[in-house]
């Protein structure tokens, strides 16, 4: 039953999996199969559509009582994604941060390599990577026979803690064959912040970018430090030019403020002089300072409104946005648009 499986979900504790082959006895009970079976989740991918969250319209058709309102958790599911010079990092509206690498390795894990058929490399305690996630080996002295420093190798087999290699994605894994010598390390290209961020490293972003100043990796609508409850005012900052080091010192810009106005941030615009910050209700200016504050925030406008993360646009230095019931601009200062069509835009849409 190793492989990649897509779940059905039956209820909060309980899913099904769809295979190929008939199960036996050993892959439902006992050990190995049953007994010890390991189970790595890859990302949601979430769904495609969007359902209204509360009130007349939630959930499916036909459900729950004639005149009672009701509520479903079903949204649609929003990607954020913003270069760090030649590489990438990207997460799900609500999720982790993850990293790719256009050159495999933002860090070396040291691993223990199996001589055996197929080779087994050992992660340390809490790493865990998915099967056809690109890695390389580097070692202080030889690796088994059969891996070679520098190759790109695709994981396949992974559970848990441990995997075996192939030279590409879901092919066969690789024999190793003498002990190898020295210590033997990993990079990856594709990995997940927390496994390779220190500890105060975000578990969660509604919305991210990395400011032109200086580089910092910025999440908004994030957990604080120490805390795993999502915080939809709350802005962190990484390290500058240092996407893994959230932890604030004396020795770093790391840092993080909350905004007061507004009950959630919904998104965020990068200018020349500063990054405009939309709440639910208000804008804010954001500006680089330096330490020891690092970043500031100036409140711009009250009582606006935004439709969601992707309403917002800069164009020539001035950023536009789509609001609840009219059209914005901010190029200084914040204007309402005149619009003809505001009526029909806004009253005859099927939303």
């Amino acid at each position: 039953l190793t492989g990649q499986f897509q779940v059905t979900v039956i209820d909060a504790n309980s899913y099904t999996i769809t295979v190929s082959a008939t199960a036996t006895p050993t892959d439902v009970s006992g050990s190995p199969g049953g007994g010890s079976v390991v189970t790595q989740y890859q990302v949601n991918t979430g769904t495609a559509i969007q359902i209204p969250l509360v009130g007349w319209g939630a959930g499916a058709w036909g459900q729950g009582t004639w005149g009672i309102g009701s509520t479903t958790a079903t949204s649609l599911q929003l990607w954020n994604q913003t270069n760090f010079g030649q590489n990438l990092i990207y997460g799900p509206r609500g999720g982790g941060l993850y990293y790719w690498e256009a050159e495999v390795g933002p860090s070396d894990i040291q691993v223990t390599i199996s001589n055996a058929s197929p080779g087994v490399i050992t992660l340390p305690a809490g790493f865990n990577f998915v099967d056809d996630t690109a890695i390389k080996f580097t070692s202080t002295g030889a690796l088994p026979t059969g891996l070679s420093v520098g190759t790109v190798y695709f994981v396949v087999n992974s559970t848990g803690g441990t995997f075996s290699v192939a030279t590409s994605a879901g092919g066969a894994a690789i024999n190793t064959s003498s002990a190898g010598s020295g210590i033997q390390r990993i990079s990856a290209r594709g990995i997940d912040f927390v496994d390779i961020g220190d500890a105060e490293t975000p578990l969660y972003q509604n919305f991210m970018t990395v400011s032109d100043a200086s580089r910092f990796v910025i999440v908004f609508g994030t957990n604080d430090y120490g805390s795993t409850v999502l915080d939809p005012m709350l802005i962190r900052w990484s390290d500058q030019e240092d996407p893994f080091t959230w932890d604030p010192s004396a020795t770093n810009q790391a840092g993080s403020l909350r905004l007061s106005h507004g009950s959630q941030i919904v998104t965020a615009v990068q200018t020349r002089q500063e990054i405009a910050v939309f709440t639910d209700s208000t804008l804010y200016s954001m500006q680089y300072l330096g330490a020891p504050l690092v970043w500031g925030v100036q409140l711009l406008g009250d009582n606006i409104s935004i439709v969601g993360p992707n309403a917002a646009i800069i164009a020539s230095g001035v950023i536009y946005w789509m609001g609840v019931d009219k059209f914005y601009r901010y190029d200084g200062r914040v204007q309402t648009l005149n619009c003809d069509l505001r009526r029909y835009v806004f009253q005859d849409f099927n939303t």
